[in-house]
């Protein structure tokens, strides 16, 4: 009976449509600068989403940063019902300029399709890349379908352009000139 109070598919809507938001207001408000800090931010807003739940199904539910899962390896995000990994979440950053290394993102794929084989209790897994580049860069369905990424959904945040009209972000070059110098006294 719990099962059918939790609606995964809100959980999916989520991710697809508010935490990558969620995720370009904290870097472009310079609160991220890079990975690390985009994992505690995603893992801040997952616990958030589930916390305002009422449902009680939401008392089930876990996520966890960078849970050591059974062959070693730790995903970034993972929610888990009870005790199964039910989403996962994997991050990258490029911080600098003109830089998406494709083959780094070919590899969390790889790693999201093993974890989805190797649990069928994961509903659905997650890839938000973060670039800065005046070119729109996002792989598309058909070709996630092809290399075998089903049940994988990819986001995009280019920190120059934004995604949906690929129009210039307002303020870009104030802004950029102003990350980069907070990222090179903090680290």
């Amino acid at each position: 009976m719990e099962d059918t109070m939790f609606d995964s598919e809100k959980f999916n809507g989520f991710v697809k449509n508010e935490l990558d938001d969620l995720l370009f207001s904290d870097i472009w408000n310079y609160r991220v600068f890079n990975e690390s800090d985009l994992h505690s931010a995603a893992y801040f807003y997952s616990r958030e989403y589930f916390s305002r739940r009422d449902s009680k199904s939401a008392d089930s539910i876990f996520v966890r940063c960078e849970p050591v899962m059974d062959d070693f390896t730790k995903p970034d995000i993972v929610v888990f019902k009870r005790y199964d990994p039910i989403y996962i979440i994997e991050l990258k950053m490029f911080s600098k300029t003109e830089t998406i290394k494709e083959d780094a993102i070919e590899k969390d794929l790889d790693k999201l399709k093993a974890y989805i084989s190797r649990y069928p209790s994961i509903k659905w897994g997650f890839l938000i890349a973060v670039y800065d580049s005046e070119y729109m860069w996002k792989p598309t369905s058909h070709i996630l379908k092809k290399s075998g990424y089903e049940k994988i959904s990819i986001s995009s945040i280019n920190l120059r352009r934004k995604e949906d009209s690929e129009r210039r972000r307002n303020n870009y070059d104030e802004w950029r000139q102003q990350f980069d110098k907070y990222r090179d006294r903090h680290f």
